[in-house]
């Protein structure tokens, strides 16, 4: 059912008062219509700063699904369009770290001069599930945190360890250990991060707030005990994902840099939160490891399939449906990897192969030009002096091996 700005104002009015995240609309003219959370016009950074809505609406535009732009990587906002095109910005929210400079950085770049200017610190979990809430009742669409997470990742890069810190604390680091947690509970994912498996993740999650049940006593204190299942799990999935093909010395560097982040956490709700982005954390570089290893493997099937079918013209579309893939996906992936076309690697093979044959046979250049498909002997000669410097017969001269010379 179509609703009214009237009721979508008063939707969001609700939200405000549950979370206390500023919240914009803005048409498809780009117009602000609706305004909830900065009552001074001093303190609201899109009122000062123009570019900003702008650049979230455009960014809002290149997908069907809320996004989240992280800024500087301590303030994230999240948005998405209606089937109206109208644009919700939900935001600014503070993500933590060095709250003065960080905050003062923000009111200078946004034209903010009221240095009173504070704003809501959560975590982007709870953000991603603000949108997945309003998405779904304006939009009518069901989409979880997780997959605006997952949608997001790229975005999510900002806020992750990402590779120079675990290549910069692999010179410090000392490998962590801790004890396990119960085995039912270890099998309940860790099969799933050893192979990658973001869907499990997807389904899952949602159940994280009762994880407290699914472990044995680690501590009296429940906070105290929810850190400890963290600090096991992390140091499991961090296993699991060795299993599935991480390095070894990158997974434990981001094991530990996760558990320095857990030091941080002030209540409950953030260490359920960083837990959460740990497990996709290291899922996302198991698939992204066990993705890289499929392409080369299939690369390589090519390969040998050109080898083996010199003598044959070269078909991507046929060595697509051998190996499954779609012909412009494979032609894009090898490309991709070996710096050059598939038909150009085969003319390469069939060229070396030719090479050989003018060195040890007695086969004439128009007869083994046939014999490796070539359109024509003139063909043959451009694409052979190409790669060696010489025509065929003049290599043939300069390389035939003697033994096999007429007498």
């Amino acid at each position: 059912m179509k609703k009214s700005i009237e009721n979508i104002e008063f939707l969001l009015k609700r939200f405000y008062t549950l979370n206390e995240v500023p919240i914009h609309v803005y048409n498809s003219k780009n117009e602000m219509i609706i305004k909830i959370g900065e009552k001074d016009h001093n303190q609201d950074p899109f009122l000062k700063d123009e570019v900003l809505a702008k650049k979230i609406y455009e960014q809002s535009t290149e997908t069907l699904y809320p996004i989240l732009e992280i800024e500087e990587g301590s303030f994230a906002y999240g948005a998405f369009l209606d089937k109206q095109k109208r644009c919700y910005i939900f935001g600014p929210i503070f993500l933590g770290g060095s709250s003065i400079s960080k905050m003062n950085e923000y009111r200078k770049r946004h034209g903010i001069m009221d240095r009173e200017y504070v704003m809501k610190k959560k975590d982007i979990v709870s953000l991603a599930k603000i949108l997945s809430t309003v998405f779904f009742i304006l939009c009518d669409e069901m989409i979880d945190e997780k997959k605006i997470l997952l949608q997001n990742e790229k975005r999510l890069s900002e806020i992750m360890v990402a590779d120079n810190e675990i290549e910069q604390y692999q010179f410090e680091k000392t490998e962590y250990g801790m004890e396990h947690l119960s085995y039912q509970y270890e099998q309940r994912y860790l099969e799933a991060v050893e192979n990658g498996d973001i869907s499990f993740f997807e389904g899952t999650l949602i159940e994280e707030p009762n994880a407290l049940n699914k472990v044995g006593t680690l501590a009296k204190d429940s906070e105290k005990q929810l850190e400890y299942m963290c600090v096991s799990s992390t140091v499991l999935v961090c296993r699991a994902a060795i299993r599935g093909g991480v390095n070894p010395s990158i997974a434990y560097a981001l094991s530990e840099l996760y558990l320095q982040r857990l030091e941080k956490c002030k209540n409950v709700q953030e260490i359920l939160n960083l837990h959460q982005t740990m497990q996709l954390d290291f899922v996302m570089k198991v698939r992204q490891q066990k993705e890289k290893k499929r392409n080369e493997d299939y690369i390589e099937v090519c390969k040998d399939y050109i080898s083996q079918r010199i003598h044959y013209p070269i078909k991507i579309k046929e060595i697509a449906e051998k190996l499954g893939m779609n012909h412009s996906y494979l032609s894009k992936k090898f490309k991709e990897k070996e710096g050059i076309t598939i038909v150009q690697y085969s003319i390469n093979v069939k060229l070396q192969a030719a090479a050989n044959m003018l060195k040890y046979s007695e086969s004439s250049i128009a007869e083994i030009a046939d014999y490796f498909c070539f359109a024509s002997q003139s063909r043959f000669g451009d694409q052979f002096k190409k790669k060696y410097g010489v025509t065929p017969m003049v290599y043939r001269k300069e390389n035939k091996v003697i033994e096999f010379s007429t007498k």
